[in-house]
């Protein structure tokens, strides 16, 4: 198939821009893609499927060995471990959350029928128009910056998160609620970190890279505290509880 051919298939060709060779979205298209509606889904839309997992989860505990399931549930409560499990599922759901963001922007640049086009995680532009040197870059401006920027944000996180879901699977044993608490606040400074990169440009997702910054490295610090205090060893511990102790 030539590459005519291809690019019909991919695309009507009466709505491709000529200089761009991207879809011409109109505005109408543009409103319905930055509509409250559409903004709100992008959180509400991942508990249908969560919901269904949720329910598939409970037949198990249900019909399976629930006596043995409850016993083990009792030993997590037993050691306050259920924030670390929530800790958990808080970042499993703010995963899927910045996966789903960028879809907001992406139907400012191409359509849901736009084919192959779609698996477009950035669009390029030449840095220096007309030369033949020219190097190719992210695009920054309008719709396809907002784009990128959105897509940008999410490699960001994942660039960073492998640390962040040791830290809570070590922390929880230590320390619970306080993981857990660590967890909320990394979950909305990721989300300002987004929304504010996406939206306003560099430099406005400074305020979520503080959250982010702060929640991280004091779980960090939990890990070198527990590490420290463990290789002391328990004496360490003891002579610690002794001298909080209040005087008789």
């Amino acid at each position: 198939m030539t590459q005519n051919g291809s690019e019909e298939k991919l695309m009507p060709k009466e709505t491709l821009n000529a200089n761009t060779g991207m879809p011409e979205i109109t505005d109408e298209e543009k409103e319905n893609a930055q509509s409250t509606k559409a903004s709100i889904m992008g959180f509400i839309f991942p508990w249908i499927f969560i919901g269904v997992g949720t329910g598939i989860a409970c037949g198990i505990h249900a019909w399976g060995d629930k006596a043995k399931y409850d016993s083990r549930i009792a030993i997590v409560n037993e050691w306050d471990l259920q924030w670390g499990y929530l800790s958990a599922f808080l970042f499993a759901y703010l995963v899927i959350v910045l996966n789903f963001y960028p879809m907001r922007f992406k139907g400012l640049i191409m359509r849901t029928s736009s084919g192959n086009l779609r698996s477009n995680p950035f669009i390029y532009v030449n840095a220096a128009e007309g030369s033949s040197e020219s190097r190719v870059v992210m695009a920054t401006e309008g719709d396809e910056g907002a784009y990128n920027r959105a897509n940008r944000s999410l490699h960001h996180f994942v660039e960073n998160s492998i640390p962040m879901v040791l830290a809570i699977a070590l922390n929880m044993f230590v320390f619970p609620f306080p993981t857990f608490v660590l967890t909320v606040i990394f979950f909305v400074g990721r989300v300002v970190y987004v929304m504010g990169y996406s939206n306003g440009g560099y430099g406005k997702h400074a305020p979520g890279f503080i959250l982010t910054s702060i929640a991280v490295n004091t779980l960090y610090g939990l890990l070198l505290i527990t590490a420290i205090k463990g290789m002391c060893g328990p004496e360490a511990a003891v002579v610690d509880d002794a001298a909080e102790a209040p005087a008789e």
